[in-house]
């Protein structure tokens, strides 16, 4: 006797049970798919913002700089750009750091 036989063998009353056990769990799959679907979007629409966003601040500060050091070639326009930013950067990403361990310890 294979289990589809079985399974018709038992007390109506249970399989009726287990089929709706089964229908709940496969509710709960699909809406906590549709949760991570969700979240998973958003995430990814968020971080298009922060790349939009970092990319016209990258164009703004290239403005600012060309401003100021406009007699180099280009290519140490670059090269000094670059570090500064990247300098920038890390002075940033400690002191945010930094901020951050604060409020987590309070």
């Amino acid at each position: 006797m294979n289990s589809d036989e079985q399974f018709k063998n038992v007390n109506p009353d249970i399989r009726d049970f287990s089929e709706q056990v089964e229908k709940l769990l496969r509710t709960r799959e699909i809406a906590k798919f549709r949760t991570n679907f969700i979240e998973k979007i958003t995430i990814l629409v968020i971080s298009a913002f922060g790349l939009i966003s970092a990319l016209a601040w990258d164009e703004a500060f290239k403005a600012l700089f060309n401003e100021f050091f406009h007699n180099l070639t280009v290519l140490q326009e670059k090269f000094l750009y670059a570090g500064t930013i990247t300098i920038l950067a890390v002075i940033l990403s400690i002191v945010l750091s930094k901020l951050i361990l604060n409020e987590t310890s309070n």
